[in-house]
């Protein structure tokens, strides 16, 4: 994954779109968001790198895992910018299945009404609920 970290930083956006709708490389991608050794400021770069075509890859299936991967791995800003991408192509990433799926899980109609703040709520209650679930 060195190879990945060292040369991403000068994709054009057409590139990226490129690599993370790609069945094959949108795995490698997707393992690299989703990597425990691989340091948070290396996923912030490739994420800054992909914010503005979040919602070009939102509506493809290897795109949203792309999406869903990046907005783990995301920090609060990075967060704020990828949902104000999203929400501002509303209609077309909530208008196809994989899309639809990103919005949900992205918590993007609390981002509408109450912004950044108001996901990272909704992501807290999820967990919780998830952590009393397993308690059981």
């Amino acid at each position: 994954s060195s190879g990945i970290n060292a040369e991403y930083g000068g994709l054009s956006e057409d590139h990226i779109v490129y690599l993370c709708t790609n069945v094959q490389s949108s795995h490698a991608i997707q393992a690299f968001l989703s990597s425990l050794t691989v340091p948070s400021s290396a996923k912030h770069r490739f994420i800054k790198s992909a914010a503005f075509v979040m919602d070009k890859l939102a509506v493809t299936a290897p795109g949203s895992h792309i999406v869903e991967a990046a907005w783990i791995a995301a920090d609060t800003e990075l967060k704020a910018t990828i949902a104000q991408v999203l929400v501002d192509k509303e209609q077309a990433v909530r208008g196809c299945k994989h899309g639809a799926i990103v919005w949900r899980n992205c918590h993007l109609k609390e981002f509408r009404t109450g912004g950044v703040q108001a996901v990272e709520d909704s992501e807290r209650r999820k967990k919780r609920k998830m952590e009393q679930f397993l308690d059981l």
